[in-house]
Parts: structure tokens; sequence; C-alpha cells
């Protein structure tokens, strides 16, 4: 084998190895920093003027005057949201039965954010989010989740991620009658 050959081969492998060792450095930092935790029960995750944009048009408050609410996050790339819409439905009838406010957010287009409505008792009570600030102030890490918000704005208890069974259901509406 020549030198130059050989000299060649030396040269690759300092440079495959000199990548490898940064992929390596990259993914220890990324899977070392740290990370935002989420709304812990308590925290102030609403305010009595925080509004959103409505679907159906006009802003929505998120929270309403003297009500706990449950506020419900989905997006329309999420197959479990997709699937769940049903039971979410159930969800919303239960938690007016029990007089709880409930409001969706959508983190995403406006379409899939229509979708949401149509498929609700309260077509209103659906929020258009598309850069996910309201996402970000309430703390969601995962979708599709639910948060039960109290009169005050704190938050009393999260579904995430948020079941679809019945027994969820009941759990949910339990919940929703104790903090009343």
């Amino acid at each position: 084998m020549s030198p130059r050959k050989r000299s060649g081969r030396v040269v690759r492998l300092v440079i495959w190895g000199g990548l490898g060792l940064w992929a390596l450095a990259l993914v220890v930092v990324y899977f070392t920093r740290p990370v935002r935790a989420a709304a812990r029960p308590g925290d102030q995750v609403l305010t009595a003027g925080l509004t959103g944009p409505r679907v159906t048009g006009g802003a929505l408050a998120l929270l309403p005057r003297d009500s706990v609410v449950a506020v419900l996050a989905a997006t329309s790339e999420c197959a479990a949201c997709r699937l769940g819409l049903p039971s979410y439905r159930d969800i919303a009838v239960r938690l007016r039965e029990a007089g709880v406010a409930f409001r969706v957010i959508v983190a995403s287009d406006s379409v899939a954010a229509r979708q949401f409505s149509h498929l609700l008792p309260d077509p209103g009570a659906v929020v258009w989010d598309p850069r996910e600030e309201l996402f970000r102030r309430i703390g969601v890490r995962g979708v599709p989740s639910l948060y039960l918000v109290g009169r005050d704005g704190r938050l009393l208890r999260t579904w995430a991620p948020l079941s679809a069974n019945p027994r969820a259901v009941e759990e949910i509406a339990m919940a929703a009658r104790a903090a009343r």
C-alpha cells in the first residue's frame, strides 16, 4: 500500500471520528439540558382577563367569572386527540351538568379548530392558539391533556395524557363536582 493511500485512510478516519464525537456531544447536551417543568397544582395558570381568539369569531374568556373551568389541550396532528373527540363531547356534557365551564385550546390551524368546535356541545368554547402561547402559559407538556382550573385561576388537577375511557370521564366529573 502506498503512503498516499494510507494517509488518505488516516485522514478519513480522523474526520469521521471527529464527527462522531461532535454527534455524541450534541446528544449529551440535548438530553441533559434543563427542561421547564409543567404547571403543578396550585400554580397560577389563568387570569381573569385572559382571552383567546374564538374559532367562531370574537374573543373568549378562558376563565369565566366565578366558575371552575376545565381546559382541554389538543392539536390536529395528534391521532389520540382526533380519536378521542366523542369522549371529549361526553366529558363536556358531564362537566356542564356539574356546573363547570369547558374550554378547548387547539394549537394548530384554524381548520382543525373548526373540526373540534363542530363536535362539541358548545362550538364557541374552542380557542385557536396557532403560536401555542396559551399552551406555554398553562404548561402543556403533551396532548391530549385536561386541566381543571379553580375560580382563582390556579391549577387544581391535571390529566395528561387524557384517557378516553368511561372511568376517566367519571373521575373527571367527580373531581369537577368536588372543586365547585
